[in-house]
């Protein structure tokens, strides 16, 4: 059954109260945990680290770790708040514009988020999973944005599809490249890490201001009947 225009409208706007609010807390939590974490380094230490410190400058070491407080609770807990934030947004995205694809992939952004947020580094396995599809889906979910069709303006598809881009080429370099390398470079693995993952954090965000910008939805974005929303995913 379509949903009246109204609806449509309304939760699109909460879709977007929920983007913004998500990238604001991940901002704030992550600069405040940085805040309180000893001699702290953008450039050689991992965000994770600020959870659980599991790693030496070669090699992973899950079964030492260092945990620093209040930094570990105030960044796990920022972690879970963006998911359980951004979740919630995909589902308003779909329920407002009928398009199931780029909503999944950005709730399952926001799922690995959430996921690296209750398991730390020191639950290493489940956290590197919870990385990985956080990293993969939310660069395909920028991407893909032009999916969304006419809510999302060109310039903004554009940019989208360039921080897409950037941040697989940057999870592939994750990935691929050994820790000791990347510690090694001038960067450091913590440098790489941002340029993965911080924009994907500001796109979603920016993501949330499109759509809270806009003052109506015309009709040929969002599907009047199921069939047509059929046809859109």
């Amino acid at each position: 059954m379509a949903l009246p225009l109204s609806s449509k409208n309304r939760n699109l706007t909460i879709a977007g109260v929920l983007a913004v609010v998500a990238g604001v807390v991940w901002i704030i939590g992550v600069f405040v945990a940085q805040a309180y974490y000893p001699n702290y380094s953008v450039t050689y230490n991992a965000l994770s680290d600020l959870g659980a410190t599991c790693h030496s400058a070669t090699a992973l070491t899950p079964n030492s770790c260092l945990i620093y407080q209040p930094s570990s609770i105030i960044f796990n807990t920022t972690l879970i708040l963006f998911g359980v934030l951004s979740v919630p947004a995909a589902y308003f995205i779909n329920r407002s514009l009928r398009k199931r694809f780029c909503s999944i992939l950005l709730g399952l952004f926001g799922l690995g988020v959430l996921i690296d947020g209750v398991f730390a580094e020191n639950e290493l396995t489940i956290h590197l999973l919870g990385g990985l599809v956080a990293f993969v889906t939310g660069a395909i979910a920028a991407i893909t944005v032009y999916r969304l069709g006419e809510a999302t303006p060109k310039l903004f598809q554009y940019s989208s599809a360039a921080i897409g881009i950037v941040s697989l080429i940057g999870t592939l370099v994750l990935a691929l490249v050994p820790i000791g390398t990347l510690e090694s470079s001038f960067i450091g693995f913590g440098g790489v890490e941002r340029i993965t993952l911080y924009p994907l954090i500001i796109w979603e965000a920016l993501l949330g201001i499109v759509f809270l910008a806009r003052q109506r939805i015309g009709p040929e974005t969002l599907p009047r009947n199921p069939a047509s929303a059929q046809r859109s995913v």
